[in-house]
């Protein structure tokens, strides 16, 4: 007997799921960032409202990055409520938006001045190399993308964020991403370099005003 609308079991809202979700990552000692929503982007009053919900969870909430990388870094990014962000990157490309390999305070024109919030330059997420409108390659036909893009980044002293997203990590169903994260991973530590949280990462003294 098929079930009617009425009586089709829903399962649990993200609501719901939300705050044994935050408490299972402060459990790991991972760091909680916001996801600003996709129209956030153009509310300053819905991110703060987003920021407000997340923190009634997880405490103080530093970092962010918004929602299909909706950040233009003279217009939101600059004025975001955040101690970092990571939005800054191309959703089609491997590399850097703003021409720049290191976390920087992007000019806030309104105040004529650096902004308050560090920017972490996002070099390469997942979904860029993966999904057919962007560039559409296999985990193995990324690597050399990714290979290149460590080099140059061990050449020339760049610190930056790479993006791989929740999905990608199951090994049954990802298609070999999940081998690709740890590999780029590996070759950080191989040319000397460390691989920390953007917290972390952004609490350096080297980018201190």
């Amino acid at each position: 007997m098929r079930p009617t609308s009425k009586s089709r079991v829903k399962g649990p809202s993200y609501d719901a799921l939300r705050p044994r979700l935050v408490e299972t990552i402060l459990e790991t000692g991972a760091e909680i960032g916001l996801h600003g929503s996709y129209t956030a982007a153009d509310h300053r009053e819905r991110l703060a409202q987003e920021k407000a919900k997340l923190e009634a969870l997880a405490g103080t909430v530093e970092g962010h990055r918004f929602h299909y990388l909706r950040g233009d870094p003279h217009r939101n990014i600059a004025s975001l409520p955040f101690r970092y962000d990571t939005t800054l990157g191309f959703p089609d490309a491997v590399g850097f938006r703003a021409g720049i390999a290191r976390p920087f305070f992007p000019w806030d024109f309104e105040r004529d001045a650096p902004a308050d919030v560090l920017e972490i330059p996002l070099a390469a997420m997942d979904a860029t190399l993966a999904e057919e409108r962007y560039l559409g390659l296999s985990a193995k036909r990324a690597w050399p993308q990714l290979n290149a893009l460590l080099d140059w980044g061990a050449a020339n002293g760049g610190a930056f964020a790479i993006l791989w997203h929740p999905d990608r990590f199951d090994p049954l169903s990802s298609g070999g991403w999940d081998s690709l994260y740890s590999r780029v991973l590996d070759g950080v530590q191989a040319r000397g370099g460390s691989c920390v949280s953007a917290g972390e990462l952004s609490s350096h003294s080297t980018w201190s005003k």
